[in-house]
């Protein structure tokens, strides 16, 4: 499976296999590798991630993560995720 990867998909196959497998750190570390490769261009592979960093309690970086799709490419789906994850009181649009 790791031989294939050319597209964020694979990366995401091979972490949600290991997720299977209670490997979340290695699931995570496989997410990364995919998002620096291919970007921010598959919504499964980022809410993987934004997940498994939420799960680990690195909730900064899963809103971090949202944050920069949600500017990259406004949407209903990451703004509703990010809004689950940020702190009562906090703007979602915006800094605060």
């Amino acid at each position: 499976m790791a031989r294939d990867l050319t597209s964020a998909y694979q990366f995401l196959r091979i972490a949600e296999r290991l997720l299977r497998e209670d490997r979340h750190d290695d699931a995570v570390q496989w997410a990364e590798r995919g998002l620096e490769i291919h970007g921010l261009t598959d919504a499964r592979l980022v809410d993987l991630a934004a997940a498994e960093y939420h799960r680990a309690g690195r909730g900064a970086a899963a809103v971090d993560l949202l944050r920069r799709v949600l500017d990259r490419a406004p949407n209903m789906p990451t703004y509703q995720r990010l809004a689950e994850l940020r702190p009562a009181g906090r703007d979602v649009g915006g800094s605060a």
